[in-house]
């Protein structure tokens, strides 16, 4: 007996539109049974008519499946394919007169609908009798009764399949835990196939080879032996991979197409299984798509009865869900790897893995908190910048390294290290009963530091405040050793002094230029410079920030780094704040009478921002401008002072933003804590702190950061700005991350407010560099 699945064009009298291939797939149990009915009703049929040809089929409009076929000769089938519009169109059984003289009869489903025919060619010239045609009919009705019932088993497990997407899509919006929703879908296939056990996988590409392979998301728990008990706990705990494919459980991956294997036991694919797994009699395997891109894996084993193709379909709308989940897990896994990757740039430093600033105020607070008594060591290298003019950065980051490990061993088990920001490292300990850790920490690292045929003596200065006799919280600590660490440099380098009470409870030095510094604000004596941000797609300048300089009459032109830290937390940095804001104004009127669009951003001093003077030094200042100038003032606020105090910092910034103003977020990277925090704050752009595009320059520093931050900002739709860009290699690497905005050196230094206009009205110099 031989079967066949046809396609043909039943509208069409051209046998070339006729193409016969096998059947696809296995058949269940349920379809052997069927085949074998219909087999014995062919046979009955051909003994009552004596005929040379019994074919029995089903048509679903556009393939004919021929379900049991006899003849001596296969030409024969050929010649019934004209029959089939007859069939489909008759009613009642009817006759064929030709060379080869038959009878048909349509086949018919529950609803009356015609389904195929049962046709019977190759007889004699004859007229059938009445009562072959009444047995002719009985058999037909015999065969849509089997017919029916298979149809009705396979209505059943597609009522299944919706029952069960409906409870996967309730367990999805009610729970986050990807590994229990396909645990949920892996059940549902047990119970829907009567599969003894399963897994469902998801198809990963090796990085090296490009080869697929599978990760395990779900697999049956077959926890009944010591064996099989390891087997189900590390694909719990670590997850399981399937890398080797060119078995019978990877051939649908390989293939792209069902695999239905009825007799696993003897079939050339079968092996592979891990340690632990029972031997595989049946098996099914459904490769698993979104889309066009194939991404995971179901495989179902040891059912009672046979898989079949028609299962494979009766599935597809759980399998495409299952791919929906996959692509969703898959989503949800990357969204997890990015979050860690800019969590632990922010809390690490990237060159010598050590905690960063940010990381080391969260690390001393939990030991305030235990209310432990500990030296907060300040250490800064001396004459390091020499060596990086020297020897270059790449030697200048090994020392670095080098540095970070000496300073891992000298406190042992004792300590916590961190790098503060380039040549500075901060050291925590407990043991501080004596001076003994602060003379190892001294030896350490005087010694000299071998790379390569170089030999390098690298000292350092470091000052120590305690916990809690001299400070009482992480800000006194760092202001304290800081100040410890500088009277050490004083005392000639390389060596270690103590912070005293006494002594630098208020510096003479800090309230000389807070005076001044009041003095100069009354005088006029301050001006912005201002510093070009340059488009380099665009290749114009959009804007400008603007740096406070001091035309002191005894020294001369000061940057902010002589007074700033000096007026912070005084009343003085008010004061200069509200100078900064009416100045930025006037620049930016001056602007709008000459034509032009430029922005101007600002910096705004922490102290100024959070006291009761800023609202009102704001509202002042932009009194009287118009719309346009106002949203053309952009305001900059430092990410460690957007940390020290969120919900304040976050009612200021609203407020800013209400008022149409443009707010950025400067130094982004240095104390960055969470993702969360980062939503909340209603800025328009970020600038990537200069610490970053400086390790750029390094071979072993990893762009990715910067990449992460210019990816983050753009995925919460903020503009970004790079700040510290001193060389062509650099513009160029920023340039192919996606980052725009470039400021720095390389293009110009701060100018005079005259010379930074005329400058970027000569689109020559920045032609010149791109």
């Amino acid at each position: 007996m031989t079967h066949w699945r046809v396609n043909i064009n039943m509208r069409s009298s051209t046998r070339a539109n006729t193409q016969s291939v096998p059947a696809a797939g296995g058949r269940s149990s349920r379809d052997t049974l069927t085949v074998a009915r219909t087999d014995r009703v062919a046979f009955v049929l051909r003994e009552l008519f004596d005929a040379k040809i019994v074919v029995v089929s089903l048509f679903d409009g556009k393939y004919l499946q021929i379900l049991s076929y006899l003849g001596d000769k296969v030409s024969y089938l050929t010649e019934t394919f004209d029959l089939y519009e007859q069939a489909l169109a008759e009613d009642a059984p009817f006759l064929v007169r030709s060379v080869e003289n038959g009878v048909g009869i349509p086949l018919r489903n529950n609803s009356g609908i015609k389904i195929g025919a049962i046709l019977v060619m190759g007889c004699d010239s004859w007229e059938p009798k009445d009562r072959q045609l009444e047995a002719f009919k009985m058999l037909t009705e015999s065969v849509e009764e089997l017919l029916n019932s298979t149809s009705r088993e396979t209505g059943t497990l597609l009522e299944g399949v919706e029952q069960a997407i409906l409870r996967v899509q309730n367990l999805f919006l009610l729970s986050e835990d990807m590994s229990e929703i396909f645990e949920q879908v892996l059940n549902e296939l047990l119970k829907l196939t009567d599969s003894e056990y399963g897994f469902i996988g998801e198809t990963l590409l090796d990085e090296i080879t490009q080869e697929p392979y599978i990760r395990m998301g779900a697999i049956t728990n077959l926890s009944w032996n010591e064996a099989s008990q390891a087997l189900y706990a590390k694909v719990k705990s670590e997850g399981m991979y399937f890398r080797e494919l060119n078995n019978l459980m990877g051939a649908a991956i390989i293939s792209g197409r069902a695999v239905i294997s009825n007799d696993a036991l003897n079939d050339p694919r079968r092996g592979y299984l891990p340690p632990g797994h029972p031997e595989l009699q049946r098996y099914l395997g459904i490769p698993i798509y979104s889309g066009q891109t194939l991404v995971g894996l179901v495989g179902l084993a040891n059912r009672e009865y046979e898989y079949s193709l028609e299962m494979v379909n009766a599935l597809e709308a759980l399998s495409t869900t299952i791919g929906y989940l996959l692509e969703r897990y898959k989503l949800l896994r990357e969204q997890k790897e990015q979050h860690l990757l800019l969590e632990r740039s922010a809390n690490y430093d990237v060159l010598t893995n050590l905690p960063n600033r940010r990381k080391i105020k969260e690390l001393i607070n939990e030991r305030i908190c235990l209310k432990q008594r500990v030296a907060f060591c300040f250490i800064d290298l001396d004459g390091f910048k020499e060596i990086n003019d020297q020897h270059g950065h790449c030697v200048g980051d090994l020392v670095l390294k080098e540095i970070a490990e000496r300073l891992l061993i000298a406190t042992k088990e004792s300590g916590v290290v961190s790098r503060f920001g380039g040549d500075e490292f901060i050291v925590v300990t407990n043991d501080c009963a004596d001076n003994v850790i602060f003379t190892r920490l001294m030896n350490h690292l005087s010694q000299p530091i071998r790379i390569k045929s170089l030999s390098l003596e690298v000292t350092a200065s470091m000052g120590v405040a305690f916990y809690p006799d001299e400070s009482s919280d992480w800000d006194q600590l760092i202001r304290h050793a800081n100040q410890a660490m500088h009277l050490a440099k004083q005392q000639g380098k390389n060596t270690y002094t103590f912070f005293d009470v006494q002594k630098y409870s208020l510096s003479t030095t800090q309230l000389q230029i807070q005076g001044d510094c009041k003095r100069g604000l009354g005088a006029n004596e301050f001006e912005l410079y201002l510093q070009p941000q340059v488009n380099i797609r665009t290749k114009r300048v959009e804007g400008f920030e603007g740096l406070i300089r001091w035309n002191h009459p005894e020294h001369g032109l000061l940057g902010p780094d002589y007074f700033i830290t000096q007026i912070e937390e005084s009343e003085v940095a008010k004061v200069l704040g509200a100078f900064v804001l009416n100045e930025a104004v006037r620049i930016l009127q001056r602007f709008e009478r000459d034509g032009h669009d430029y922005y101007l951003s600002i910096n705004l001093s922490p102290t100024h921002f959070l006291g009761d003077s800023f609202h009102t030094d704001l509202r002042e200042a932009l009194a009287g401008t118009s719309v346009r100038l106002t949203s053309r003032l952009k305001l900059e606020l430092l990410e460690t002072t957007a940390l020290n105090d969120i919900q304040t910092v976050e009612q200021r910034l609203k407020f800013c933003h209400e008022l149409g103003l443009n707010l950025s977020l400067d130094d982004f990277g240095v104390g960055y804590s969470s993702l969360e925090y980062f939503r909340l704050l209603p800025v328009n752009e970020i600038k990537i702190d200069r610490s970053f595009i400086r390790d750029m320059q390094s071979p072993v520093a990893d762009e990715r950061i910067a990449l992460s931050i210019i990816k983050l900002a753009d995925s919460f739709e903020r503009k970004v700005v790079a700040e510290g860009v001193e060389d062509q290699e650099t513009c160029r690497r920023l340039q192919s991350l996606g980052c725009e905005i470039i400021q720095g050196y390389y293009f110009s230094r701060p100018l005079p407010e005259a010379n930074a206009l005329d400058w970027a009205l000569s689109h020559s110099n920045i032609e010149s560099k791109l």
